[in-house]
C-alpha cells in the first residue's frame, strides 16, 4: 500500500517535472562542459550564417568599393579586414553567449537541487519498505 508520504512526494516531483518540462531538468541532464560546448558550436554556426548574410548584403550595396578595391591590388587588405571583423564579433558574441549559458546552467542546478533532494527521499522510502517486507523477523525495523 502506498503510504501518504509517498505519495506527497510523487505528486509533487510529477507537479515539479510538468513545469519544468523544457526548463531545468532538460538543462541540467547535460554535463556543464557539453552544455556549454553545444551553445558555443551552435554560436558559431549562426554568427558565420549571419556575418555571411550581412556580407552579402553589404557587397551588393557597395559593389562600386569592393570593385575598385579589386582593380587596385587592395583585395588582400580588405579580404583582411572582413576576417578580423568576423573573428572580433565572434570572440564577443561568443563571450556573451558563454557567460549567459553558465548562468543559465548554475541557475537550473539550483533549481534542480530540490527535485533530486525529493528523489532521493522517495528511493529511501522504497528501500525501508523493501526492507520491511524482506525481514524475516515480520517487525518493523
Amino acid at each position: 500500500m502506498i503510504s501518504e508520504d509517498r505519495l506527497h512526494l510523487m505528486i509533487q516531483l510529477a507537479d515539479y517535472k510538468q513545469e519544468n518540462q523544457n526548463g531545468s531538468l532538460s538543462i541540467v541532464k547535460f554535463d556543464k562542459k557539453d552544455y556549454l560546448a553545444f551553445a558555443l558550436a551552435k554560436n558559431l554556426v549562426i554568427t558565420t550564417i549571419l556575418y555571411g548574410i550581412f556580407l552579402g548584403v553589404f557587397a551588393v550595396l557597395h559593389i562600386e568599393f569592393i570593385l575598385a578595391n579589386l582593380q587596385d591590388d587592395r583585395f588582400g587588405s580588405l579580404l583582411a579586414v572582413v576576417l578580423i571583423l568576423y573573428l572580433m564579433i565572434l570572440g564577443v558574441y561568443s563571450l556573451i553567449v558563454y557567460m549567459i549559458k553558465k548562468i543559465q546552467y548554475i541557475r537550473a542546478e539550483d533549481e534542480v537541487r530540490g527535485y533530486r533532494r525529493y528523489m532521493e527521499s522517495l528511493t529511501q522510502m522504497y528501500k525501508q519498505e523493501q526492507m520491511r517486507k524482506n525481514n524475516p523477523f515480520g517487525g518493523n525495523s
